[in-house]
């Protein structure tokens, strides 16, 4: 069948009287295609919080690359 989240397929090894580590079959779920696709939504994004930066230039990145002007 098709699991929505490992939790469901672990309960279904279990119930086959497989004997496999809940951290296998999330890892082995992350990995399949389909999986990826029709993942279920995280429930917390973590966000940066700005507010309590002290020193602003501290938290700035950037990358420099050299770009050539463009020759007509």
């Amino acid at each position: 069948g098709l699991y929505q989240i490992a939790k469901g397929l672990w309960d279904a090894c279990k119930k086959a009287s497989y004997s496999f580590p809940f951290t296998d079959i999330k890892k082995w779920l992350d990995r399949q295609a389909m999986y990826q696709i029709f993942r279920p939504s995280p429930k917390h994004i973590p966000y940066a919080s700005y507010s309590k930066i002290t020193k602003p230039n501290t938290v700035h990145q950037c990358d420099l690359i050299e770009i050539p002007y463009d020759e007509d």
